[in-house]
This record gives C-alpha cells, sequence and structure tokens, in this order.
C-alpha cells in the first residue's frame, strides 16, 4: 500500500512539473507605423482592402470613413469636425460590419462610418478610420515600440 501512494505521489509531481505546453502561445501582430503630427497611423485590412487608420487608445469606437466602408456617401453619414484642439461628430453615424484581418487573424466588428474629409483636411493626414478601444479589445496587450516604429498587437 505505502509503495502505491509512492508511485502516485510520484506521478503527480512528475505531471505537475511538466513544462506548459505552447500550443497555444499567444500570437503577435507587428504593424509598421508612421508617425505624423504625434498621430500612430498602421495599415490593416477591413473587409480584405488596406486602409490608414489611426491608432487611438483614448477612442471607444472604430470609426471608418464613408469612403473606405464604399457603397454609403457622404450624404447619409454624420461628419467628425475639429473646431480648435476638440473633434466632435455631426449628423447620424450608421454601424457596419467589418471583417479585419492582420495575417492569418480575422475577426468581424461593427464599425461607426463617418465623413472623414474635413478631418483629413485639418489635420493635414490621409487616413481611412480610427482604431479605438472596440478593436483594441481584441488582444492583451498593446505595445508601440518608437526605435522600431511598430505597434505590436498580442491575442
Amino acid at each position: 500500500m505505502k509503495f502505491q501512494h509512492s508511485i502516485l505521489y510520484a506521478l503527480v509531481l512528475a505531471f505537475v512539473s511538466l513544462p506548459a505546453t505552447t500550443q497555444n502561445a499567444a500570437k503577435t501582430y507587428t504593424l509598421p507605423f508612421k508617425s505624423v503630427e504625434g498621430l500612430l497611423l498602421v495599415t490593416v485590412k477591413v473587409n480584405g482592402k488596406p486602409l490608414t487608420m489611426i491608432v487611438d487608445t483614448g477612442a471607444v469606437s472604430i470609426i471608418v470613413s464613408a469612403e473606405a466602408a464604399g457603397s454609403i456617401n457622404d450624404a447619409q453619414v454624420g461628419e467628425m469636425r475639429k473646431n480648435k484642439n476638440i473633434v466632435f461628430i455631426s449628423g447620424s453615424t450608421p454601424a457596419r460590419n467589418v471583417t479585419f484581418e492582420l495575417d492569418s487573424y480575422k475577426f468581424n466588428q461593427s464599425v461607426t462610418v463617418l465623413s472623414l474629409k474635413e478631418l483629413n483636411q485639418r489635420i493635414g493626414v490621409k487616413f481611412d478610420g480610427i482604431l479605438g478601444e472596440d478593436f483594441l479589445n481584441n488582444f492583451h496587450t498593446l505595445k508601440v515600440d518608437y526605435k522600431a516604429k511598430t505597434v505590436e498587437l498580442t491575442e
């Protein structure tokens, strides 16, 4: 009986001390960025089309321009405007479901569609949308490496 307990104890100890498998290792996606006027611009695929997006950790939603969303014209959407240092939205803002793609990782997400023409002109930077918290919540970590000019998103 004592021998059986020793064997059972040894098996449990061996099992507990085994290293964790790397089968479920977190995947990291590295996106090069361009910094313009303090904005981090990355390229992500939305519905299979590469779009230039601002990474904005202070934004709640994901915004895609009416032009990038396709089949919606500017007259059907609200507008994102800038007045001095304040950015605000005017008009209605329809939602659309889109597919984001980072390498082999794909996920569907609801986005707000807005006209970004005025904001593009005022800021002086051409971009197709904003990646806010709704996008970033799909990942555990966000790392910005300013020297390498990359944004790393880890599942």
